[in-house]
């Protein structure tokens, strides 16, 4: 996967909740007028950058740009 590094969405203060080799289950907190929710984050997504990789990570999680933006990470 080639990664374009100028196009990624960080959310901060993300907490890892259950980890497959597939997916990330993650809290992502409250926001604006969103509600705090749970959302799968698939591992291919998951920036190096990134500081959420397992269960138990929290902070904050970059993933790929147009994927953050479909799934309403932004």
């Amino acid at each position: 996967m080639v990664w374009d590094e100028d196009d990624q969405v960080e959310v901060p203060d993300v907490r890892a909740i259950r980890a497959t080799s597939l997916a990330l289950l993650v809290l992502i907190p409250a926001g604006g007028s969103r509600a705090p929710r749970e959302q799968w984050i698939p591992q291919s997504q998951i920036h190096a950058d990134s500081e959420v990789f397992a269960a138990g990570d929290v902070g904050r999680l970059v993933v790929n740009g147009w994927w953050g933006r479909k799934e309403g990470l932004e």
